[in-house]
């Protein structure tokens, strides 16, 4: 079974500078995973390694995609299903186009409202 390896960065946020998105992080794991890895069994993972409770919290998964050729840069991919992750673990299995896994979640407790 084919294993991907890739960084896990938490704690952190997204920043814009000049169309470059960065993930400006507190904290980094490295993770090993099967290359067919689920979207639940990812969203699993990263809770653990985060110690966030995914029933109190909103979890989003983000990855750069880098893509020479696209001016200007591309926004961070959401990871959000399946087909996502598989996008995801293809990316990373290859050495010249890993990108770290970016952490980001929410209290589903706290209510946001509009004026």
């Amino acid at each position: 079974m084919d294993q991907v390896r890739f960084v896990v960065l938490y704690d952190g946020e997204w920043t814009n500078s000049v169309g470059k998105f960065r993930y400006e992080s507190g904290k980094l794991r490295g993770v090993i995973l099967p290359r067919e890895t689920s979207y639940n069994i990812l969203l699993e993972t990263v809770c653990r390694i985060a110690k966030v409770d995914p029933s109190k919290f909103t979890i989003t998964m983000k990855f750069n995609y880098v893509a020479p050729e696209v001016i200007p840069p591309l926004p961070p991919i959401e990871v959000v299903n399946d087909d996502d992750v598989k996008f995801f673990l293809a990316e990373n299995a290859d050495v010249t186009t890993r990108s770290p896994l970016c952490i980001n979640y929410t209290n589903r407790d706290v209510v946001m409202y509009r004026l």
